[in-house]
């Protein structure tokens, strides 16, 4: 019986130091945002040249890893062929974060354990020669209501 409570004991501790990790890093991202807003109130947003696949990885980072265990997470190869390019890293990460907490969530909302969130992108030239990225989500959760989809983009809808 000791024995057990000791491996539970060591297991939430464990877990306590994954988060305190977890929640550091969060606290740099936090501090990192808040200077580029700063900067950005004075010029707009900071560019930096990003490779996306980095940029994934590091967003995934500041997932708590009790949400991050819930999803089988396939970056596509997509990512790295696109290479480095000039982006706002710092907005794109906290929004990258956002998609992969909602997937884990909406995971969690039909009772499964596991879920599954696939990363792709590609990029292009218009006709009018304007360069674009898209970067593409899917995951297998329960999927947003169809009347929530004209919220999704509203400051703290989740």
């Amino acid at each position: 019986m000791a024995e057990r409570n000791f491996r539970e004991l060591a297991a939430t501790v464990s877990q306590a130091a994954d988060d305190v990790a977890s929640i550091t890093r969060q606290a740099q991202v936090i501090q990192a945002a808040l200077a580029q807003q700063l900067q950005a109130s004075r010029g707009g947003p900071v560019v930096e040249t990003v490779d996306l696949t980095g940029l994934i990885e590091q967003s995934l980072d500041m997932i708590p890893p009790s949400l991050l265990q819930r999803l089988s997470i396939d970056v596509d190869g997509s990512l790295a062929a696109t290479g480095a390019l000039p982006l706002p890293r710092i907005m794109l990460q906290q929004v990258f974060q956002n998609i992969v907490q909602n997937a884990a969530e909406a995971v969690r909302e039909p009772g499964r354990a596991r879920g599954r969130l696939c990363v792709s992108c590609k990029a292009g030239t218009a006709p009018d020669g304007a360069e674009w990225l898209e970067v593409r989500f899917a995951d297998d959760g329960v999927g947003i209501l169809p009347a929530d989809l004209p919220r999704i983009f509203d400051k703290g809808f989740s």
